[in-house]
């Protein structure tokens, strides 16, 4: 059983999911992020400190559509904003990234969330309610007005 209330387990968890997805690392991707929603999707926003990245951002940055999928459905903020203002939509949008666009606003199938369950069930992890899906805010602007 992992040490739930430990904040150092918070910052290990944070800090091996920016890393695990800037190597493309997706089984250790799937179980952090399944790690963190177990104990508060909040987990899934802490920003890294020089960039203010989530792993969402990150995830659009080395265009990994199935990780930016993974993120949005288990509850990852599409609205937090990095040092210039730019939320993972924008960031998607400015460098023509369209599967990760497509797949940020495509939500998970019942079976889909059914088979994640299961696999953090399998995982050793505690039980847990997927978050609800939330659309990203399309009429976000960055810091520049744009």
């Amino acid at each position: 059983m992992l040490p739930t209330s430990s904040f150092v387990y918070f910052c290990g968890v944070y800090r091996k999911l920016h890393l695990a997805v800037i190597s493309q690392s997706v089984d250790a991707i799937v179980y952090l992020v399944m790690a963190a929603v177990t104990c508060t999707t909040s987990l899934l926003d802490l920003q890294n400190y020089e960039f203010r990245q989530t792993a969402l951002h990150l995830a659009v940055v080395t265009n990994q559509p199935a990780i930016v999928r993974l993120l949005v459905n288990c509850g990852a903020s599409s609205d937090v904003r990095d040092h210039h203002g730019n939320t993972a939509m924008h960031l998607a949008c400015s460098r023509g990234l369209i599967q990760c666009i497509v797949e940020m606003m495509r939500e998970f199938s019942a079976e889909e969330r059914a088979q994640l369950e299961q696999y953090a069930h399998s995982a050793g992890l505690p039980s847990f309610q997927m978050p609800a899906f939330r659309l990203p805010n399309l009429g976000a602007i960055d810091y520049e007005g744009r």
